[in-house]
C-alpha cells in the first residue's frame, strides 16, 4: 500500500490504475508481494529477464545483494555464507539461482529466526533439473509469487 505522500506523485497515472513512485509504477503484484512477506519467511519471485522482478522487490527490501553482478558477494558466499545473508530485512537476494546453494541457506535461516518477511529471492528461469532439485529440498514455508 502506498502512503499519502506517494499518492500525490502519481496523480496522472492513478486515473489509469497505476501509482507512480519516482519512476516506479505500482503493479498488482506489489500487493501480492506484501501479503507474501507478511505470511512467509521468504518470498520467491520468478519470471523472464527484464520483466521488473528486481525493481519490484527493491521497493520493499531494506537491503540487497545482486549476485549476477557482484563477484565479491559470490566469493563471500564460498567463504562465509552468513556474510551474504547478513543485512537489514527483508533482504533481497537478486538472481539467487547464480548460487543455488543459497536456497538451503535461506531456508535454514528462515527456520532459525521463524519470522515472516526475511528474504526476497528473485530469479530468472533455470534448467528444469536445477528447479527440481531446489524445489524438492524446500520444506520450509516459502511463499512463491511467480509470474
Amino acid at each position: 500500500m502506498a502512503n499519502k505522500s506517494c499518492i500525490s506523485l502519481g496523480v496522472a497515472w492513478a486515473a489509469r490504475g497505476f501509482l507512480v513512485i519516482g519512476d516506479y509504477r505500482s503493479r498488482i503484484a506489489d500487493a501480492e508481494l506484501q501479503a507474501c512477506l507478511g505470511s512467509a519467511g521468504a518470498v520467491v519471485i520468478e519470471g523472464p529477464k527484464a520483466c521488473g522482478k528486481t525493481r519490484m522487490a527493491q521497493q520493499v527490501s531494506a537491503s540487497s545483494v545482486l549476485l549476477d553482478v557482484d563477484a565479491a558477494a559470490r566469493q563471500a558466499l564460498a567463504v562465509d555464507p552468513e556474510l551474504v545473508l547478513a543485512g537489514r530485512r527483508p533482504r533481497l537476494l537478486d538472481e539467487w539461482q547464480v548460487e543455488p546453494s543459497l536456497w538451503n541457506l535461506v531456508r535454514r535461516s528462515v527456520d532459525q529466526a521463524g519470522d515472516p518477511g526475511q528474504f526476497i529471492l528473485t530469479g530468472s528461469p533455470v534448467l528444469p533439473t536445477m528447479r527440481l532439485v531446489t524445489r524438492e529440498q524446500a520444506v520450509s514455508p516459502l511463499c512463491a509469487c511467480a509470474r
